[in-house]
Parts: structure tokens; sequence; C-alpha cells
């Protein structure tokens, strides 16, 4: 565990490095990145999308951000598409969006709740962290994110038809523990997936975070990792020897 620099809203993280349990490692290769410097800095307090050009031998703070989109609430996990598109979760509205190269966007799928993070699987559906919702707070016109939504059930794990919009919720519960808060996924070559569960904050308590591992298929899930301190974004190591998570 290491100290990270501040992310941009003073916030102060770690990166936990997690060797893979030879009974779950899965030979991945990392289909969804974050920076999350500028993910807080831009996405999330501006609530716009930016496209970053890494010029190469330069530092972070030489990328130069462009406005791809404007108007979301609370855009999460960017996932990148062959023809040019890019999908995106608001979790403000429940929604999976679809950002067109002109900067045109739709919604593609309605999932309520709190989708907060998005990954696109081998039978190349969507597949959603939902931490089942928050209560919100307006301020100045932008969206933050508050208490436990008063309508909370909780978390899940939702499969979305990108064509059509269905929607279908996957996993609720790992062993009999309802999943809290699942904040982000990634898939590996074997087309399991491992996430992240941040957990929630109500009143005076705050929930420790997990890490599990799960199919697609809704038929297996588990527990790899707990307790955590608010574990958040995840990828994989090229040799997928590790696993890496911001906590």
């Amino acid at each position: 565990k290491s100290s990270l620099p501040t992310a941009g809203n003073g916030d102060v993280g770690a990166c936990l490095s997690i060797p893979l349990i030879s009974r779950l490692s899965s030979k991945a290769g990392a289909s969804l990145q974050r920076i999350w410097p500028i993910q807080f800095g831009c996405l999330v307090r501006r609530s716009v999308l930016y496209s970053l050009q890494w010029i190469e031998g330069l530092p972070m703070d030489s990328l130069k951000p462009t406005i791809c989109a404007e108007g979301l609430g609370f855009p999460e996990g960017p996932v990148w598409c062959s023809n040019g598109d890019m999908l995106l979760v608001d979790i403000h509205g429940g929604n999976i969006i679809r950002v067109n190269p002109d900067g045109a966007t739709n919604i593609i799928a309605h999932c309520g709740g709190g989708p907060n993070g998005l990954a696109v699987g081998p039978d190349a559906k969507l597949y959603v962290c939902n931490n089942g919702g928050f209560e919100w707070i307006e301020r100045r016109g932008r969206w933050f994110p508050g208490a436990i939504a008063e309508d909370y059930k909780s978390g899940s794990i939702q499969r979305v038809d990108p064509s059509s919009g269905a929607v279908e919720t996957l996993y609720t519960h790992c062993s009999g523990r309802q999943l809290r808060g699942p904040n982000d996924l990634i898939f590996d070559k074997n087309g399991g997936f491992w996430f992240t569960d941040l957990g929630k904050t109500c009143g005076r308590t705050r929930d420790l975070g997990a890490l599990y591992y799960a199919r697609p298929d809704g038929e297996h899930i588990v527990e790899v990792g707990f307790p955590l301190d608010g574990p958040n974004g995840i990828a994989i190591a090229p040799d997928e020897s590790r696993l890496f998570i911001a906590e």
C-alpha cells in the first residue's frame, strides 16, 4: 500500500496490489482503465466527458483535454467502442449512455439504482456494477452523491443487452451476504470478472468493502478479499499475475 497524490478533489487514495489466487487466476487483459485525477477533476465535477490525447514522454500535466459531451449527470466507467462511440454510466440518472463522436448522447438502457462501473463481456453484453443508489445533493447546478438512497434495496451486478436495452440482474448476494455497493469490474480472458464493492455509508456507520470474482452466467460468485477500505477502481496486470485496486 502506498500513498498517491491528491486526486483533484482533495481526496487522498492508496493503491493495493493483490496477487491473484491461483484457483481463480484467469489470465486477463485490462479492458477498462481509469485516470482518477482526471475523472474526479473533470468528469465528476463538471459533468462533462473529456477526451485526452497522450503525448509520449511528457508528464500528466501536458495532457490536453477536449470536451466530448456535456449535460451528463454523474458520469462514470467510460468504455470505448470500435466504431468510435463511447459508452458510460450515469450514476445520478441510473442510465447507460452512448456518446457519439460528434458529442450527441442517447440513453440505451435504464438500470435504476446507481450504475457505477461498466464493462463489455465476452458475449458482447454490457455488465454493470450497480451500487443501489444515493440521495443526491444539487449545488450550483451540479449533482453530488449523498447518503444511501431511501429506496435502496441492495447492490447488484446487472447484464444489459445494448441492442434492446433489456436489463437483468445476475447477483445481489454472495454466500448469503448482500452486495452493498459494487463499484468497478474487469473481465479476464477466461470470461469471468473481478469486481470491487465499495460498501455504503448509512448515518454514522460505513461498510467495509470487498473484492469478488464471478461468472457472467449468474451461477458462480465468490468473495476473494475482505476487508478493504473503500475499494474503487480495479485493473489487472498485463501478465495477469496481479490485480490492482484503488482503495
